[in-house]
């Protein structure tokens, strides 16, 4: 119970050590069965509120889920580990997604044999912001509902078109990756931004409205910016094509986070 407790980062939130699934079953993951596609999902608001379930998950995405973490607070050492997991679970009736988060650090705990703390670091962060000359960001309006897409299709640079609608996805043709924004805010894509480059990245432009847009840039090695290969350099970097393509830029600067830090861990975990 003091390796649960310890896994806190130092904002006094507290474990509930008595948060348990019903029932729970972890196993490895077969290997490669599934590619890097993972999943982590269920409960309260879900198509299946009694049950949680992990696929092809490795431990860094265990910890997203469990910790409410970004993955700029793991270490790259985890978020390389690549074993896979599955996890299946029952969620007892009435239980909260705080109390399954808790379910969830406590079966880490009790299967992985996980003891970890959480340290603050420094780490390299973004202030997106307005580029000189301008916003090229034009308002949108509202129109009727599209057709629902019934197939899977591509734009005139090969891009799948993954939604038909408000809102905003990311894509990948590669070697460059897309971000499409249709009747959307900048919430979203600064949520991309951050996941892309390995670090925090705040909304500093002041823009509030919903527009229409499309980023497209290299794409970004799982090392961040510093990872584009030779061969990405067909399209912009993501620093050069947000000026240029949007009329936004990144401004670097440093702000500490908790880390969390792995003090003990075991790869294969008691299965029931």
């Amino acid at each position: 119970m003091l390796g649960i407790l310890a896994c806190f980062p130092a904002s006094g939130q507290t474990a509930d050590s008595q948060a348990r699934f019903e029932v729970a079953s972890v196993k490895v993951a077969p290997p490669d069965s599934r590619g890097w596609s993972n999943y982590c999902g269920g409960g309260p608001g879900s198509k299946t509120p009694g049950r949680y379930r992990c696929e092809n998950a490795i431990l860094a995405a265990l910890l997203v889920d469990a910790y409410s973490m970004q993955w700029y607070q793991i270490p790259e050492s985890v978020r390389s580990d690549s074993t896979k997991y599955d996890i299946e679970a029952t969620i007892p009736e009435g239980a909260t997604r705080k109390q399954i988060q808790f379910m969830m650090q406590n079966l880490l705990a009790e299967r992985f044999k996980l003891v970890c703390h959480f340290e603050k670091k420094e780490i390299r962060a973004y202030d997106l912001t307005v580029a000189k000359g301008g916003s090229k960001l034009k308002e949108a309006t509202p129109g009727p509902p599209p057709p629902p897409l019934t197939k899977l299709t591509r734009d005139a640079d090969g891009f799948p078109i993954m939604q038909n609608g408000p809102g905003t996805y990311m894509t990948i043709a590669v070697p460059r990756t897309r971000i499409v924004g249709s009747y959307a805010s900048l919430e979203r894509m600064v949520a991309m931004l951050t996941a892309q480059l390995g670090g925090p990245v705040t909304d500093s432009t002041g823009l509030t409205g919903k527009y229409d847009f499309v980023l497209t840039y290299a794409m970004v090695g799982a090392g961040g910016p510093s990872a584009i290969t030779d061969a990405d350099q067909s399209a912009p970097s993501i620093f050069e094509a947000l000026p240029v393509q949007l009329g936004l830029k990144l401004e670097p600067k440093k702000v500490p986070v908790d880390i969390i830090v792995i003090d003990h861990v075991e790869k294969n975990p008691t299965e029931n």
